[in-house]
């Protein structure tokens, strides 16, 4: 017989029920206040995590940096710190990815005035002009922008060769505060490219005008004054002593200084290299992992081994991380497999799988190369951090059939799906594969049929292919109608309307934009207004366009657009 069928509240006295029923009552109280009590545990771990990751981020250890943040995110997905925290975390390893933290932040009204000009930056930095400018806008129209602003526009007016913008900002800014000193560096670095003797003399004096004092601008002016043209050896050369003996030089900048000193004697280079070997290898782990890492961007990874032993190695990540990257340049590939097969590298067992697939692909045993990675994939199924850094480290090997796959995986975890599809559609692009493009497009509209993000370039995709165009002009208008002011929809109703002859339609898809300037725009769109005007006889308008552009920016079809007008 259970003991549970026979319970019942009969065999209790009425005091003892009284007891019963408010030991209940507290029961539920302290359910109720748990609840709260338990939100603000997963909030006070995720700030935990958060500012692990922070502090790993700062030490450029990546791979623990990517797990702590999502540790933090998966804890607390929608606190403003932890999705800053993922923005800048996955800043180097995925644009997309990044970019898509910040237009959370952004949608949730979360970005204070500091981390607005963060975003900016962040955008300027992947040449996303339209997406600064579109921040940037309201902050300058307020009756008096700030000094912050001002500086921001006049470095994305630089960055995009608006020279005369450039300088009104920066002028702007050098009324309102005369000392202001970044002001008159993005002024002297408007003078860098100039052809004009007289303009790059100005430029020189407004560098060497900052170096009165020992500050960060003192500093980033050494450096710009050593990449100027034209500078003699024993101007260099007061330049390299400046730099190594300036108080905020960091190890960076001092290494640097010894690749001064390279270039001035080159005829010494063996040297130099061995007395910055030697100079170091006495040096604390944190100064000889700085030169480790000089050594490799010289080229001069067997330095490297002479300065840290696969012991020294084993001990600290940073360091063998190091180590790896020169054995990898000095291709001792079978070496560096079999000292990933031990127990004691000092990297997570998922980081060591992929590092080993690399190694076995640089052998030319592609077929093992793709079980390890693809093992590493299955493993890393569930942990979309390991994924995006095993996607970021492929590109970067320029193995896009690895990054493809590993984009794929993302797709079907759940929570990556939109910016994986994205990643790809970057990838895919990258690589001048319309057809495949136009076909992820595809699934990526079945699979968010309501997103006009989506729709919109797989329209832009079927009318450069000439594919679907009586549907795709249909859809184009359709879309104008419901976003009016985006650009991008502009641009495939202008296509959709040269594709059919009528080049006065497309025009003005441009023309009631009432864009200043074009260079705003991303180079695919630019390629298209060239294309129209060109068809409505602008030929001399279209060339100028064309002439500033990277045409290997381009996909194969739009190259085509504009090849008439070259």
């Amino acid at each position: 017989m259970s003991f549970l069928a026979t319970w019942s509240l009969r065999s209790f006295s009425r005091r003892q029920k009284i007891k019963l029923v408010l030991l209940l009552c507290l029961l539920i109280a302290l359910a109720f206040a748990a609840r709260p009590g338990y939100r603000q545990l997963k909030t006070w771990r995720a700030h935990w995590f958060a500012t692990q990751a922070e502090t790993l981020l700062k030490e450029e250890r990546q791979v623990e940096a990517l797990q702590k943040a999502a540790s933090a995110y998966q804890l607390s997905p929608y606190h403003p710190r932890v999705i800053l925290l993922m923005a800048r975390v996955y800043a180097p390893i995925n644009p997309n990815l990044a970019l898509n933290f910040w237009l959370q932040l952004e949608q949730q009204k979360a970005l204070t005035d500091d981390t607005r000009h963060e975003f900016i930056r962040y955008c300027l930095s992947i040449r996303r002009f339209d997406l600064a400018q579109q921040q940037l806008n309201p902050l300058l129209q307020a009756p008096q922008p700030g000094e912050a602003t001002l500086l921001l526009a006049a470095e994305m007016a630089a960055l995009r060769g608006d020279r005369e913008a450039a300088e009104r900002h920066c002028q702007r800014i050098l009324q309102l505060n005369p000392t202001q000193r970044k002001a008159r560096f993005i002024l002297a670095g408007l003078h860098f490219r100039s052809q004009d003797p007289q303009q790059l003399a100005r430029g020189k004096q407004l560098l060497e005008a900052l170096l009165d004092l020992n500050d960060e601008f003192s500093l980033q002016a050494l450096i710009q004054l050593s990449r100027w043209p034209g500078l003699s050896p024993q101007e260099l050369e007061k330049i390299r002593h400046q730099l190594r003996a300036h108080p905020q030089a960091s190890e960076q900048d001092r290494l640097y200084a010894d690749s001064l000193r390279i270039q001035i004697e080159p005829a010494n280079r063996s040297r130099i290299l061995q007395e910055v070997r030697e100079l170091y290898a006495s040096q604390p782990p944190p100064q000889r992992l700085e030169a480790a890492r000089w050594f490799n961007q010289q080229r001069e990874s067997a330095q490297v081994l002479q300065l840290l032993s696969l012991q020294e190695a084993l001990q600290r990540q940073d360091l063998f991380l190091v180590w790896a990257d020169a054995m990898a340049l000095t291709r001792r590939w079978k070496e560096l497999e079999q000292v990933l097969e031990r127990e004691n590298v000092p990297l997570e067992r998922l980081v060591v799988s992929i590092f080993r697939a690399r190694a076995v692909r640089e052998q030319g045993d592609t077929e093992r190369a793709n079980i390890l990675w693809n093992r590493a994939l299955l493993e890393s199924s569930n942990r979309p951090e390991i994924l995006w850094y095993m996607a970021a480290y492929a590109e970067k090997l320029r193995a896009y059939d690895l990054a493809a796959a590993t984009y794929r995986q993302l797709i079907r975890n759940g929570g990556s799906e939109k910016p994986a599809y994205a990643s790809l559609v970057t990838l895919l692009q990258r690589q001048g594969n319309t057809r495949a493009l136009r076909d992820t497009l595809q699934q990526m509209h079945q699979r968010f049929p309501h997103d006009d993000t989506v729709l919109n370039d797989l329209t832009y995709l079927n009318l450069l292919l000439g594919e679907n165009i009586p549907t795709s002009r249909q859809a184009a208008r359709g879309l104008v109608e419901r976003n009016p002011t985006l650009m991008a929809c502009r641009v495939t109703a202008a296509l959709s309307a040269l594709r059919v002859y009528q080049t006065e339609e497309a025009y003005t898809y441009y023309a009631s934009a009432q864009i200043k300037d074009l260079r705003v725009l991303q180079p695919s769109w630019q390629a298209l207004y060239a294309a129209i005007l060109g068809a409505q006889g602008k030929t001399s308008e279209a060339r100028k366009i064309i002439k500033t552009l990277n045409t290997q920016t381009l996909l194969p079809e739009e190259r085509a657009l504009i090849l008439p007008y070259q």
